[in-house]
């Protein structure tokens, strides 16, 4: 019970720490409503939206020119990126800026692997895309790109709890070890509470979509994801293909190996299109502007 109560007095402080945004939170929302698939705006309202956050167009562009891109010319204004990258991808940078910098402004415990947890990320959101694209032809139209923004942030609670939370990581961490757990087991049994609910927290306090907070929350349980569970179920399966691939003693659910089958027809060629996605130079050229 004792523990419960941390949890408690924990979200409440995290969300009191949304404030520390390099931009206000309220930029976000603007920035969803503006990139959805039917809005009128502009790209140089998008850039002007973008501009309200102090010094972010400017780390936009620059993770924009990364090698993770591979633009043949460079980019110079966030009205070209958007048009070069897309609204989506933009709107991830912005996202992905905001969760690094929160991080940043405290120290996260010497046995957090920064590098490690960012290259899952991207590739569970490399991962998530992919799948969502070769399930069109089994008839599911799950938004690629907000799969991949899904998968780009469906840890964040875990380092949350490390950056607002050192001492709680460390003691979840040794439970984990001691007993065998997975982080998510090792959470709810600590204090109730698994890194994917306080994600979704934090997203819905900035007042982003169900059909991005939803397959987040779900990642580990999508068969309660409601009007989102498709879209939980791809996350689900991405992140459990990564985990299998980066700790090999460890293989896919048989859950997961058959949502997989369902979503994926032609397996020669999501092989061969994931193999390309997960380049470790590819990842790293994003993650070095991240660390």
């Amino acid at each position: 019970m004792q523990h419960h109560m941390e949890a408690q007095d924990f979200l409440a402080e995290l969300l009191q720490g949304m404030q520390d945004l390099p931009y206000e939170p309220g930029l976000l929302h603007d920035l969803f409503s503006l990139t959805t698939e039917n809005s009128p705006a502009s790209l140089e309202s998008i850039g002007r939206t973008i501009s309200r956050g102090q010094g972010l167009a400017a780390r936009v562009l620059s993770m924009a020119n990364s090698a993770y891109y591979g633009l043949q010319s460079e980019v110079s204004s966030v009205s070209r990126a958007v048009a070069v990258l897309g609204l989506k991808e933009v709107r991830n940078l912005v996202l992905t800026i905001g969760v690094v910098d929160l991080a940043s402004k405290r120290k996260l415990p010497k046995k957090f692997d920064v590098a490690a947890y960012w290259m899952h990320q991207v590739g569970v959101g490399e991962t998530a895309r992919l799948i969502a694209q070769h399930a069109i032809k089994a008839g599911m139209n799950e938004d690629p790109d907000t799969l991949y923004t899904a998968g780009l942030l469906h840890d964040l609670g875990k380092l949350f709890i490390a950056s607002f939370r050192p001492l709680t990581w460390s003691a979840i961490r040794k439970l984990r070890e001691a007993q065998n757990l997975t982080d998510a087991e090792a959470e709810d049994r600590y204090w109730g509470m698994d890194h994917a609910v306080i994600a979704a927290h934090v997203l819905s306090y900035w007042n982003l979509p169900d059909a991005l907070t939803d397959p987040i929350n779900w990642h580990h349980q999508p068969n309660l994801a409601g009007d989102n569970k498709c879209s939980a179920a791809m996350l689900h399966v991405a992140n459990a293909l990564l985990h299998s691939r980066e700790e090999q003693a460890i293989p896919m659910p048989e859950t997961a190996t058959a949502l997989l089958t369902r979503f994926v027809t032609d397996t020669d060629r999501f092989e061969r299109d994931l193999a390309e996605r997960l380049a470790p130079e590819n990842l790293r050229a994003f993650v070095s502007h991240l660390i």
